[in-house]
C-alpha cells in the first residue's frame, strides 16, 4: 500500500468532516484545484503539499478553525512524495515537531484565545518555543507509528 491511502481512507464522521464542506485535507485540494481550473489556471499549477505532522488523529477538534497545541495529536504520514493522488506533490511536516503554536496561559504577552481553548494542550509555552510533552504526545500518538 502506497502511504496516503492510510489518510485517505479516515474520511468518516470522526474526522472534524462535520465542520467544513471538504471533509479533510485531500478532499480541501481536490476542491480548490478544481475551482483554480475552472477560474483559468493550468492543472500543472494547481498541485499541493499537505502537511503531516499533527494530523495522525481524527475527531480531536471542538470546532475546525480550532489550530493551537490540539491536545491528543499524533504525528501522520512521514514526509514523502509518494501520495497516491495526483494532485498532492507530497506529504511534509511543515510545522517542526515539538513547536509551540502558543502559550495556554492568557497572562502571557503572546497568547491567542485558540491557545486557552478546551481542546488545546494546557500548560504550553511560548509560540516556537519547545513543547517537550508535546512532542512526546505526538510521538505517543503517531499513526502510522513511529
Amino acid at each position: 500500500m502506497l502511504q496516503g491511502t492510510n489518510l485517505a481512507s479516515r474520511s468518516g464522521a470522526g474526522d472534524d468532516s462535520r465542520y467544513i464542506r471538504p471533509q479533510n485535507e485531500q478532499h480541501f485540494v481536490g476542491i480548490l484545484s478544481d475551482a483554480l481550473q475552472k477560474n483559468g489556471l493550468p492543472a500543472s499549477a494547481t498541485h499541493a503539499i499537505m502537511d503531516t505532522s499533527r494530523s495522525g488523529i481524527f475527531g480531536l477538534r471542538s470546532s475546525w478553525d480550532d489550530w493551537c497545541n490540539i491536545n491528543g495529536a499524533g504525528f501522520a504520514i512521514r514526509p514523502t512524495s509518494q501520495t497516491n493522488n495526483e494532485r498532492l506533490d507530497a506529504f511534509v511536516w511543515v510545522k517542526h515537531p515539538g513547536e509551540s503554536d502558543g502559550p495556554s496561559d492568557s497572562a502571557e504577552s503572546e497568547y491567542d484565545v485558540f491557545c486557552g481553548k478546551e481542546d488545546a494542550v494546557k500548560l504550553s509555552p511560548g509560540v516556537g518555543l519547545w513543547h517537550q510533552d508535546y512532542f512526546e504526545m505526538l510521538v505517543r500518538n503517531a499513526d502510522p507509528s513511529l
